[in-house]
C-alpha cells in the first residue's frame, strides 16, 4: 500500500506543478505584421571630428493592460541579420519615451529572413524585467564596433492601423563610448514608418489564479481524501 501511494503521490505533483511554473513565453503585445517599405533607421556611425559618432535610436510605444514580467522581443527589419544591439524601455509621458525601465545588451539575437532581404530578429532581454499595466517605449539602438562604422539597421514599419507614435532621436555626440540615446526622442520624419512592427514577450503576473489551476488542486485534495479514507484502520 505504500509503494501505491508513493506512485500516486507523484503522479499528483506531475498534475499541479505544469500549472505551479513559469510556462513559455507568450506574446505580451503584438505592434502589427510588417508591411510597405518604410523604416526607421538604427545605426552608430562614426564621423569626422569634432563629433564621434552619429547615433540613430528609433523607438515605439506598446501598452500592457496587466503586470507582466518583459523577457525577450521580436521585431523585423532590412538588410541582414544583426550581430549586436542595445535596447530601452521607458515610460511614455505625452506620446514621448520618459523615464528609463531597463536597458542592456541583447542576448541570443536570433535572425532568420525567407528572402534574404527582410528578416525577423528575436532577442532576450540582458535581465527579465516586471512592470505594472501601462504605456511603455521600446527604443533600440547599433553600438557596432568602435573602430569603424556599423552595419545600419533598418527597422521595419508595421501595417497597423491606425498609425501609432513611433520616435526616433539622432544625433552627432563627442564621445568615446555613447551607449544611451543622446538628447530627446522626435516624431519621425517618414510618415510611413510612424508605426514599427515588433512584439513583446514574457509572462503576465496574476495575482489570482486560473481556473484550470483551482480544478487541479481540486482533484488533488479529492484523491488525498480518498486515499486518506481507504487506509487500513486498526
Amino acid at each position: 500500500m505504500s509503494e501505491y501511494r508513493s506512485h500516486v503521490l507523484l503522479a499528483l505533483f506531475a498534475l499541479i506543478l505544469p500549472e505551479a511554473g513559469v510556462g513559455a513565453l507568450i506574446t505580451l503585445y503584438d505592434n502589427g505584421d510588417p508591411g510597405g517599405t518604410g523604416a526607421a533607421v538604427v545605426e552608430d556611425m562614426e564621423v569626422p571630428f569634432p563629433f564621434r559618432f552619429q547615433l540613430s535610436y528609433a523607438a515605439d510605444d506598446f501598452t500592457l493592460n496587466a503586470a507582466a514580467e518583459i523577457s525577450g522581443v521580436q521585431f523585423f527589419h532590412f538588410d541582414h541579420a544583426i550581430g549586436a544591439l542595445r535596447y530601452f524601455i521607458y515610460t511614455a509621458a505625452d506620446d514621448v519615451p520618459d523615464a528609463l525601465v531597463s536597458s542592456g545588451a541583447a542576448q541570443n539575437l536570433r535572425s532568420t529572413s525567407a528572402d534574404g532581404t527582410r528578416f525577423e530578429t528575436t532577442f532576450d532581454l540582458a535581465s527579465p524585467v516586471i512592470v505594472r499595466p501601462d504605456s511603455y517605449f521600446l527604443a533600440l539602438g547599433n553600438p557596432g564596433p568602435r573602430t569603424g562604422p556599423a552595419e545600419t539597421v533598418y527597422w521595419h514599419r508595421s501595417m497597423s492601423a491606425p498609425p501609432g507614435t513611433a520616435r526616433y532621436v539622432q544625433s552627432l555626440v563627442h564621445s568615446d563610448s555613447p551607449v544611451e540615446p543622446p538628447g530627446a526622442f522626435f516624431t519621425l520624419p517618414d510618415p510611413g514608418a510612424s508605426d514599427l512592427a515588433f512584439s513583446i514577450q514574457g509572462n503576465w503576473l496574476t495575482a489570482v489564479p486560473e481556473p484550470s489551476t483551482f480544478a487541479r488542486f481540486g482533484v488533488a485534495i479529492l484523491i488525498l481524501t480518498l486515499l486518506r479514507y481507504a487506509q487500513p484502520h486498526s
